[in-house]
């Protein structure tokens, strides 16, 4: 068993920077299969994005990229503004 357990995370909803790949990733699947909608963030590869959202949705209903620089504040702001919008607000 994981320490997140399958459904704990039922209706929160995440967002995780830095998805795409390494720690990041691993995060925001392991969000996902606690049953959470989770955004993944990320600010170069599209590509693999894309490929933990498809992984993602295999295990959530709701797994979305929105690209943002969030070493940049704007960025960051872009970011919470998109996702709140996406997921109906942000738990964690």
């Amino acid at each position: 068993m994981t320490v997140l357990s399958a459904k704990r995370l039922e209706g929160k909803r995440a967002v995780v920077t830095g998805a795409s790949s390494g720690i990041g990733r691993a995060i925001a699947l392991a969000f996902a299969r606690a049953g959470a909608s989770v955004v993944v963030n990320y600010r170069r590869s599209a590509q693999a994005a894309a490929d933990v959202v498809e992984e993602g949705r295999s295990r959530s209903t709701h797994v979305e990229a929105i690209q943002a620089d969030v070493s940049q504040l704007d960025g960051a702001r872009s970011l919470l503004e998109k996702a709140r919008r996406t997921l109906g607000g942000i738990d964690i």
